[in-house]
Protein backbone atom coordinates (compact mmCIF):
# COMPACT_ATOMS: atom_id res chain seq x y z
CA UNK A 1 0.00 0.00 0.00
CA UNK A 2 2.68 2.40 0.84
CA UNK A 3 4.95 1.75 -2.55
CA UNK A 4 1.50 2.34 -4.45
CA UNK A 5 0.79 5.75 -2.35
CA UNK A 6 4.55 6.67 -3.22
CA UNK A 7 4.28 5.70 -6.73
CA UNK A 8 1.04 7.90 -6.93
CA UNK A 9 2.47 10.81 -5.11
CA UNK A 10 5.74 10.93 -7.61
CA UNK A 11 3.72 10.30 -10.52
CA UNK A 12 1.54 13.34 -10.30
CA UNK A 13 4.80 15.66 -8.94
CA UNK A 14 6.66 14.01 -11.74
CA UNK A 15 3.43 15.56 -13.99
CA UNK A 16 2.74 18.69 -12.33
CA UNK A 17 6.59 19.71 -13.08
CA UNK A 18 6.21 18.79 -16.63
CA UNK A 19 2.72 20.54 -16.88
CA UNK A 20 4.78 23.73 -15.58
CA UNK A 21 7.49 23.17 -18.08
CA UNK A 22 5.04 23.35 -20.74
CA UNK A 23 3.59 26.69 -19.78
CA UNK A 24 7.05 28.24 -20.32
CA UNK A 25 6.64 27.47 -23.99
CA UNK A 26 4.14 28.86 -26.49
CA UNK A 27 1.67 25.70 -27.97
CA UNK A 28 -0.37 26.32 -30.64
CA UNK A 29 -2.01 25.31 -34.08
CA UNK A 30 -0.45 26.93 -37.54
CA UNK A 31 -1.62 27.17 -41.30
CA UNK A 32 1.19 27.41 -44.08
CA UNK A 33 1.09 28.22 -48.04
CA UNK A 34 4.21 27.46 -50.14
CA UNK A 35 5.24 27.38 -53.71
CA UNK A 36 8.55 25.58 -54.53
CA UNK A 37 10.66 24.89 -57.46
CA UNK A 38 12.63 21.76 -58.52
CA UNK A 39 16.25 23.35 -58.62
CA UNK A 40 17.93 19.88 -60.51
CA UNK A 41 14.95 19.19 -62.90
CA UNK A 42 14.61 19.88 -66.28
CA UNK A 43 11.64 20.92 -67.86
CA UNK A 44 8.53 23.48 -68.90
CA UNK A 45 7.52 26.13 -65.53
CA UNK A 46 4.85 24.08 -64.57
CA UNK A 47 7.18 20.90 -64.58
CA UNK A 48 9.27 22.71 -62.35
CA UNK A 49 6.83 24.50 -59.65
CA UNK A 50 5.24 22.57 -56.90
CA UNK A 51 2.54 23.80 -54.20
CA UNK A 52 1.95 22.74 -50.64
CA UNK A 53 -0.01 23.55 -47.84
CA UNK A 54 0.29 22.49 -44.09
CA UNK A 55 -1.31 22.22 -41.05
CA UNK A 56 0.25 21.36 -37.91
CA UNK A 57 0.82 21.95 -33.89
CA UNK A 58 3.88 24.01 -32.31
CA UNK A 59 5.41 22.80 -28.92
CA UNK A 60 8.37 25.81 -28.09
CA UNK A 61 10.43 24.92 -30.73
CA UNK A 62 9.22 21.50 -31.87
CA UNK A 63 6.55 21.43 -35.13
CA UNK A 64 4.46 18.52 -36.13
CA UNK A 65 2.56 19.18 -39.15
CA UNK A 66 0.52 17.57 -41.76
CA UNK A 67 1.39 18.76 -45.54
CA UNK A 68 -0.46 17.84 -48.97
CA UNK A 69 0.58 19.30 -51.78
CA UNK A 70 1.10 18.55 -55.61
CA UNK A 71 4.54 17.46 -57.42
CA UNK A 72 3.74 19.71 -60.11
CA UNK A 73 1.43 21.87 -62.07
CA UNK A 74 1.73 20.37 -65.24
CA UNK A 75 -2.04 19.33 -67.21
CA UNK A 76 -2.61 15.86 -66.74
CA UNK A 77 0.66 15.26 -65.15
CA UNK A 78 0.18 16.65 -61.96
CA UNK A 79 0.86 14.22 -58.71
CA UNK A 80 -0.20 14.28 -55.24
CA UNK A 81 1.00 13.71 -52.09
CA UNK A 82 0.80 13.68 -48.45
CA UNK A 83 3.31 13.87 -46.11
CA UNK A 84 4.17 14.08 -41.85
CA UNK A 85 6.67 16.28 -41.19
CA UNK A 86 8.23 16.88 -37.79
CA UNK A 87 10.20 20.40 -37.74
CA UNK A 88 12.63 21.47 -35.10
CA UNK A 89 13.83 25.03 -34.68
CA UNK A 90 17.31 25.27 -34.22
CA UNK A 91 18.67 28.46 -34.17
CA UNK A 92 16.66 32.01 -33.10
CA UNK A 93 17.80 35.61 -32.53
CA UNK A 94 14.81 38.00 -32.89
CA UNK A 95 12.34 37.66 -35.73
CA UNK A 96 14.58 35.52 -37.57
CA UNK A 97 15.29 31.82 -36.95
CA UNK A 98 16.71 28.22 -38.76
CA UNK A 99 15.02 25.27 -38.51
CA UNK A 100 15.13 21.50 -39.78
CA UNK A 101 12.29 19.21 -41.01
CA UNK A 102 12.43 15.60 -41.83
CA UNK A 103 9.46 14.06 -43.14
CA UNK A 104 7.86 10.89 -44.68
CA UNK A 105 4.99 10.48 -46.65
CA UNK A 106 2.86 8.93 -49.89
CA UNK A 107 2.66 10.20 -53.58
CA UNK A 108 -0.88 8.89 -55.22
CA UNK A 109 -0.42 7.24 -58.41
CA UNK A 110 3.22 7.01 -58.92
CA UNK A 111 5.61 3.62 -58.69
CA UNK A 112 8.03 5.92 -56.58
CA UNK A 113 5.46 6.38 -53.89
CA UNK A 114 7.59 6.78 -51.04
CA UNK A 115 8.96 10.24 -50.11
CA UNK A 116 11.29 11.18 -47.49
CA UNK A 117 12.32 14.98 -47.00
CA UNK A 118 15.27 17.00 -45.60
CA UNK A 119 14.89 20.66 -45.56
CA UNK A 120 16.01 23.49 -44.18
CA UNK A 121 14.88 26.78 -43.64
CA UNK A 122 15.05 30.40 -42.44
CA UNK A 123 12.27 31.84 -41.19
CA UNK A 124 11.31 35.53 -40.16
CA UNK A 125 8.48 36.74 -38.18
CA UNK A 126 7.13 40.07 -38.95
CA UNK A 127 4.29 39.82 -36.20
CA UNK A 128 3.52 37.02 -33.77
CA UNK A 129 0.55 35.39 -36.10
CA UNK A 130 2.67 35.40 -39.21
CA UNK A 131 5.86 33.81 -40.58
CA UNK A 132 7.94 34.27 -44.25
CA UNK A 133 9.84 31.58 -45.03
CA UNK A 134 12.49 30.59 -47.41
CA UNK A 135 13.58 26.99 -47.72
CA UNK A 136 15.72 24.64 -49.45
CA UNK A 137 15.74 20.52 -49.47
CA UNK A 138 15.93 17.57 -50.76
CA UNK A 139 12.42 14.93 -51.82
CA UNK A 140 13.97 11.02 -52.05
CA UNK A 141 11.25 9.20 -54.20
CA UNK A 142 11.38 5.34 -53.38
CA UNK A 143 9.78 2.50 -55.13
CA UNK A 144 9.66 -1.13 -55.76
CA UNK A 145 12.12 -1.22 -58.69
CA UNK A 146 13.31 2.44 -58.57
CA UNK A 147 14.55 5.14 -56.46
CA UNK A 148 15.19 9.35 -57.58
CA UNK A 149 15.76 12.64 -56.24
CA UNK A 150 15.11 15.98 -55.98
CA UNK A 151 16.58 19.56 -54.82
CA UNK A 152 13.96 22.06 -54.54
CA UNK A 153 13.88 25.37 -53.01
CA UNK A 154 10.91 27.49 -52.19
CA UNK A 155 8.52 30.45 -49.92
CA UNK A 156 6.06 30.38 -48.22
CA UNK A 157 3.40 32.22 -45.70
CA UNK A 158 2.80 30.77 -42.11
CA UNK A 159 -0.70 31.84 -40.00
CA UNK A 160 -0.48 30.90 -36.44
CA UNK A 161 -3.71 30.62 -34.78
CA UNK A 162 -2.82 32.62 -31.44
CA UNK A 163 -5.81 33.44 -29.12
CA UNK A 164 -5.44 37.43 -28.56
CA UNK A 165 -4.03 38.50 -24.63
CA UNK A 166 -3.36 34.73 -24.17
CA UNK A 167 -0.22 33.46 -22.61
CA UNK A 168 0.77 32.13 -25.72
CA UNK A 169 0.29 35.27 -27.16
CA UNK A 170 2.89 36.87 -24.97
CA UNK A 171 5.72 33.91 -24.78
CA UNK A 172 5.80 34.20 -28.42
CA UNK A 173 6.27 38.02 -28.11
CA UNK A 174 8.41 37.20 -25.88
CA UNK A 175 10.38 35.21 -28.15
CA UNK A 176 10.07 37.45 -31.12
CA UNK A 177 11.68 40.24 -29.20
CA UNK A 178 14.55 38.96 -27.17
Amino acid sequence: MKKNLFSILLLAIGFTVYSQEREKEPNYYYFSFGTCVYTNAIGSFNQKVFMTTEFGRTFGIFDVGLMAGRLNLAKGDSVYFTEILSTINVFSQGRFSQAFTLGAGRVFGAKQNFLTEITNSINFAPSERLVLTVYYGNYFFDGKLSTSKAQFMGLSVTFNFIKPNSKTEQLRRKSLFN
